[in-house]
């Protein structure tokens, strides 16, 4: 079984603006003046991902917090109905192995994990599985959190999708191959950008 977990703070490497050290959660970082007209432009791809990394991280991790799994808004979330986890027993940094094996009893067969107070985690039978799970999760985290600041500003409920509809759209793209072949072209990607040749990426995997 592959893993993906929530990464540590980003620093920005760019010589072009001033560093910046980003610590995870600072909610200084949540709005920035530039952002209200545009979201920035790099000119270092470097720095554009970390920036991107350290945006993503901080939604994560304050959904985290919450205590609670994702509403199915959307297709896209529908790739983890009745398929993550919520881990609430936090012991500090997981170190030892009987808390590892305490998250990945509580995974059980699903996907993901919503670690309390820490961040997320994401489980498959390949490595670009996992990845594009995590990927994917680490966005809806974002959206959710945009979706719920918005019910809360206009007073209005958020819309869920039904219990039928949500397994069907489970079935249709929340299996391991589907995760496979989206994860598949991330790797492609990024071996093309790098100019790298990996063991990843190489074709289409048996069925």
């Amino acid at each position: 079984m592959t893993m993906s977990a929530s990464a540590s703070d980003v620093t920005s490497p760019s010589a072009s603006r001033t560093l910046v050290q980003h610590r995870s959660g600072d909610p200084d970082l949540a709005f920035q003046v530039d952002e209200q007209i545009s979201p920035p432009k790099f000119d270092d791809k470097y720095e554009e991902r970390a920036y991107l990394k350290h945006r993503l991280t901080l939604a994560f991790r304050i959904f985290a917090n919450q205590g609670r799994k994702l509403d199915m808004l959307s297709q896209d979330f529908c790739t983890f109905y009745q398929d993550h986890v919520l881990y609430t027993n936090f012991a500090g940094l997981f170190f030892a192995t009987e808390e590892g094996k305490a998250i990945a009893g509580c995974l059980g067969n699903k996907k993901s994990a919503l670690l309390g107070n820490h961040g997320l985690l994401t489980a498959g039978p390949s490595i670009e599985a996992a990845v594009a799970w995590f990927v994917l999760l680490e966005k809806l985290c974002e959206i959710q959190l945009a979706a719920d600041a918005s019910a809360a500003g206009t007073g209005k409920p958020l819309v869920h999708i039904g219990h039928e509809e949500a397994v069907s759209t489970h079935y249709a793209i929340g299996k391991p191959e589907g995760g496979y072949f989206t994860g598949l072209t991330l790797f492609q990607v990024v071996e093309k950008e790098f100019g790298e040749s990996t063991f990843l990426g190489r074709g289409v995997e048996l069925l």
